[in-house]
């Protein structure tokens, strides 16, 4: 479930997402095992229109779970 703040025009959304690896990702071959991963989407609203978004991902933790560098 995502967690999300708000304070004026401002939003800010924290989501978790989970999958099986099962296919290549960015050449990395599928191993089958759970991943998680992080995103924090922070946005300003104007007349119920999102007009700028930021997004924040953690890269480095999804391809450490996705034993990348390939050895």
């Amino acid at each position: 479930m995502p967690l999300v703040i708000s304070e004026g025009e401002t939003v800010a959304v924290r989501m978790v997402l989970t999958g099986t690896h099962t296919a290549p990702f960015k050449g990395i071959p599928a191993h089958g095992k759970h991943v998680r991963w992080e995103i924090l989407v922070i946005m300003k609203i104007k007349d119920r229109l999102i007009y700028e978004q930021e997004s924040f991902r953690d890269w480095f933790e999804l391809m450490s779970q996705l034993q990348w560098p390939i050895r």
